[in-house]
């Protein structure tokens, strides 16, 4: 038989995301679009960096915070970024708790725009604590993600453009009920969905 797990989801992590938004958007500042996470080739971040300079987002003023890397991974990608860009990018890397609950809650939006995942718990837990989460058009971020969040082509600099303009434009996501969206969002991954999409993939 099969039995459908729930997602390991941090919610100690999503809570205190919750807690501090409230405080950390009436601060000020110019606003930022958050990556959080490992900085491997998988995560398609140097697509990221050119959508977000592709952007109406960037041209206003808006910055990219990408944290989570390695030491030479982190060299690497700043690498990347246009030296007419500089001062609107910042690239950094793994942070304590405490930081990482700071910049997630104190984001206009979070990106993730990799081209392949494993549970896609990041960009999950950020949706789950009402922070608008820009995402991709590919089977695992259907399959971990929320139905509603903005979606885009991960192999296009264009469409990551656009949808990081379109996911800074929402108004900020009301924080939810974690039990409830948990449960909302395991409704579409039950035993029977499971099963035939096992069964379809089986030869016969």
């Amino acid at each position: 038989r099969i039995e459908v797990l729930q997602m390991p989801v941090n919610t100690d992590f999503v809570e205190q995301i919750q807690a501090a938004r409230s405080d950390t958007q009436s601060r000020d500042g110019s606003p930022y679009i958050l990556y959080f996470g490992q900085f491997k080739s998988h995560k398609n971040l140097e697509r990221l960096i050119n959508g977000f300079c592709a952007s109406t987002f960037a041209s206003k003023g808006g910055r990219l915070v990408m944290v989570g890397g390695k030491d030479k991974a982190v060299q690497r990608l700043r690498l990347q970024i246009p030296d007419t860009m500089a001062s609107q990018i910042t690239v950094d890397g793994q942070q304590d708790s405490a930081k990482l609950v700071e910049l997630v809650a104190g984001a206009r939006a979070v990106a993730f725009v990799s081209l392949e995942e494993g549970f896609g718990l990041p960009p999950l837990e950020a949706a789950l604590a009402g922070v608008p989460t820009l995402t991709v058009d590919l089977p695992w971020a259907h399959e971990a993600m929320p139905v509603d969040v903005p979606r885009c082509d991960p192999t296009s600099t264009e469409s990551i453009a656009v949808g990081i303009d379109k996911v800074v434009d929402q108004s900020a996501a009301h924080t939810c009920d974690l039990q409830q969206a948990l449960d909302q969002h395991r409704q579409g991954v039950t035993a029977q969905v499971m099963a035939e999409a096992i069964m379809s993939s089986i030869v016969l």
